[in-house]
């Protein structure tokens, strides 16, 4: 594997480039019951959407849902979502 060949810091971050703009998540990201809600909430009530290069998340539920997962994005992975 990769990580047995490169020592990869604990703080190292991973850049994702598409089309001029990016986001920057954690190498690590601890797995939480808030981020387990938010699997179970994509797997439920989401989808991935690409085109030219470009990647989305697309979630569609209740507003109180698709708050609460804004938040998880951005106090665990780090991304601010557009509402």
């Amino acid at each position: 594997s990769v990580a047995k060949q490169f020592e990869i810091p604990e703080d190292a971050q991973i850049t994702l480039y598409t089309n001029g703009g990016g986001a920057t998540i954690n190498n690590r990201i601890v797995l939480t019951d808030d981020l387990l809600w938010l699997l179970g909430l994509y797997a439920a009530e989401g989808c991935s959407v690409e085109k030219d290069g470009d990647y989305r998340i697309l979630l569609s539920s209740d507003e109180q849902f698709l708050r609460r997962a804004q938040e998880i994005f951005a106090r665990g992975i780090g991304i601010e979502c557009k509402y």
